[in-house]
């Protein structure tokens, strides 16, 4: 309202008459009423506006005024032929349409609905206001004149301006308010950014005394099972200190350093398994249920990459199938060759994610 007011004065037709109409005072609200004010010119039968996007061909209805009950479905006839549209061939502003015309560039557009509908001539008003969306006003009349009177040119342009910078409006309006629900969202994500960088240097400082303890107690301890299973401790806090360090690079923004070795892919599913192992045997018998987990592992060729994030996809894909098994079933873990690639199955008899 006040980007309207600036630039073409205060006009009463902007204030509410009554303290219903107030709430209309959106720039949608004005438009509608501005489409319903031309409809009080002799000859006006119909005032409608339709949009389309750049990028597809597709048009849609925007508003639409009528008092004649004829027109309740022109909009839906009007926009089967609208994307006949040729936008060259509106070189006037605006471009004036009649029945009787003969070979007129328009003639595709308005001879389908002139003849269905009590409007024998169209004045057609472009609008382009947005990079994206262009649109379209359009006045049906009811004249048998080939010609607009030159005393209704200059009313229906300056509603034509009225509606084009309320557009305007409307867009900055949308424009506005993506760049502040943005902004609030990268401020939620630097919060969240300081939490976790705080979590993980706490993380990093309790993992690395696991780390510490587990690899004096090893030393210490000769019993080849209980050093097995350090050795597996070791390996689970080490990847996760692996993740909380990628966690961290992201925090900070810093580049990924390169952690990729040769992998022997067999071997890590054989330490998930290991790793996993307490939850599907010893947790699983206290609940009374029951996971029986085959592993058919061919050989396969070495491949690159980490290890850390390898064990973290293979452990997360039978944290899920364990939780898809609530009562128990059957967990199938293959690998095999393929045009020199090596390929990973892991399946389960669960009820789905």
């Amino acid at each position: 309202y006040n980007y309207i007011t600036e630039r073409n004065g205060n006009f009463t037709l902007f204030h509410p008459t009554t303290r219903r109409e107030s709430t209309r005072n959106t720039p949608r609200g004005l438009i509608s009423q501005l489409l319903s004010s031309v409809l009080q010119v002799e000859h006006v039968v119909y005032s409608g506006l339709f949009f389309s996007h750049r990028h597809a061909p597709k048009w849609r209805i925007f508003d639409e005024k009528f008092h004649q009950q004829e027109f309740a479905e022109f909009a839906i006839e009007f926009l089967k032929d609208l994307p006949r549209l040729k936008w060259e061939n509106l070189t006037d502003i605006p471009t004036f349409w009649h029945r009787n015309f003969r070979n007129h560039p328009l003639s595709s557009l308005f001879a389908g609905v002139s003849q269905r509908f009590p409007a024998n001539a169209f004045l057609l008003y472009p609008l382009e206001f947005t990079p994206t969306y262009s649109g379209i006003w359009v006045l049906g009349l009811q004249t048998s004149e080939q010609n607009v009177p030159e005393t209704f040119i200059p009313y229906f342009t300056f509603i034509y301006q009225l509606i084009r910078q309320l557009l305007e409006k409307k867009a900055l309006l949308e424009r506005s308010l993506r760049f502040e629900s943005y902004m609030k969202h990268l401020e939620r994500m630097k919060i969240v950014g300081e939490l976790a960088s705080g979590v993980a240097h706490h993380l990093n400082n309790i993992l690395s005394v696991i780390i510490g303890k587990a690899q004096l107690i090893q030393k210490r301890i000769g019993t080849p099972e209980i050093r097995r299973d350090l050795k597996l401790l070791l390996q689970a806090a080490s990847d996760g200190a692996a993740s909380i360090q990628r966690l961290q690079s992201v925090v900070s923004q810093n580049e990924k350093k390169d952690r990729e070795q040769l992998l022997d892919v067999n071997h890590i599913i054989q330490d998930v398994v290991e790793i996993i192992r307490p939850r599907f045997e010893r947790e699983a018998q206290l609940q009374g249920k029951r996971y029986d987990l085959r592993l058919n592992l061919s050989p396969v060729q070495p491949i690159r990459g980490d290890g850390a994030e390898m064990r973290e996809v293979i452990l997360n894909l039978l944290n899920n199938a364990l939780d898809a098994m609530p009562d128990g079933g059957k967990i199938n873990i293959q690998t095999s060759m393929k045009d020199n690639k090596v390929l990973i199955f892991v399946s389960d008899t669960g009820i789905g994610i």
